[in-house]
C-alpha cells in the first residue's frame, strides 16, 4: 500500500522508466533484424534498382527512349542511387540502434534510482 506521496512518485517514475525501456526495445529489436536482413526488408525498395526499366518507371517514365541518358549513364546512375540507399538505410539503422540503447541506459538509471528511493520511503 502506498503510504506518501514519495512513494507514489517514486513508483510512477519507475512505471514511466519501465515503459521507455520496453519502446527503445522495439525499436532496438527493429533497427537490428534491419541491419541483420537488409535485401529481405527491403525488397520493394531493392526491386526498383533491379534494372534500368524499374529504375525508369520508379522515377516516372514509361518506357527507356524518354530518358536522355545512354544505357551505360542510365546503368551507373542507377546503381550510385542503389548504393546510396542502401547505405544511408543501414546508417539509419545503426544510428537508431545507438539511440536505443542510450535510451535504455537513461532510462534503466532512472528506474533503480528511484527504486531505491522508493525502498527508502517504505522505510521511513
Amino acid at each position: 500500500m502506498i503510504k506518501n506521496l514519495m512513494q507514489l512518485y517514486s513508483l510512477s517514475i519507475c512505471f514511466i522508466s519501465a515503459l521507455i525501456v520496453l519502446i527503445c526495445l522495439i525499436f532496438l529489436a527493429q533497427s537490428t533484424v534491419d541491419l541483420m536482413f537488409f535485401e529481405v526488408r527491403h525488397k520493394d525498395r531493392l526491386e526498383q534498382y533491379s534494372n534500368n526499366e524499374n529504375y525508369l518507371l520508379r522515377d516516372g517514365y514509361s518506357n527507356v527512349n524518354e530518358i536522355a541518358l545512354t544505357a551505360e549513364q542510365l546503368t551507373e546512375r542507377r546503381l550510385i542511387m542503389k548504393n546510396n540507399y542502401i547505405q544511408t538505410t543501414r546508417t539509419s539503422s545503426i544510428n537508431t540502434v545507438i539511440n536505443t540503447f542510450i535510451g535504455i541506459v537513461i532510462s534503466l538509471l532512472f528506474l533503480v534510482i528511484h527504486f531505491k528511493i522508493y525502498k527508502k520511503a517504505l522505510t521511513s
